[in-house]
This record gives C-alpha cells, sequence and structure tokens, in this order.
C-alpha cells in the first residue's frame, strides 16, 4: 500500500510561471525540480518545464496514476 505523506520538499523560489522549485531528496542525492499546481499535467511547455516527474511509471500502473509533482501535490507547510 502506498502512504502518500511520505515526502517533503524545500521550496527555494515561486517563478512568473507560479512554477516552484524545490529541493528534496531522491535516491540520487539532493536534487531541485519543479512543481507547478495551476498546470499540474503539463511537464514542459515552451521549452520551460512546468512540472518534475516525482513518481516512477510502473507497468502495473493504470492510465489515471500521478507521476508529477503538481499531480502528487498534498499540502504546504511552515516552520518558523
Amino acid at each position: 500500500v502506498d502512504d502518500y505523506l511520505i515526502h517533503i520538499g524545500i521550496v527555494e523560489n515561486i517563478d512568473k510561471n507560479r512554477t516552484i522549485t524545490f529541493l528534496h531528496q531522491t535516491s540520487r542525492g539532493i536534487k531541485r525540480h519543479y512543481m507547478n499546481l495551476y498546470y499540474p499535467k503539463i511537464y514542459k511547455k515552451k521549452g520551460v518545464i512546468y512540472n518534475s516527474f516525482i513518481r516512477r511509471k510502473r507497468k502495473s500502473d493504470k492510465a489515471n496514476t500521478p507521476h508529477m509533482a503538481g499531480q502528487t501535490f498534498n499540502s504546504f507547510g511552515r516552520i518558523k
């Protein structure tokens, strides 16, 4: 069973297209990825990345399984 609340990222920037640049830990180290909640199903538009692939595609995935950051987003938090 997948637990969808096991991953966090740190927001680094929000650009003019409202794409969020965030840092997070992957199996290959700390990486910079992108997420746009206004366009959650778009990977790239006019050469600009809107959403990074955050989950690997598996043969067993259903057609509507989310794979990009904007599709898998749950919530924001803040540390003071």
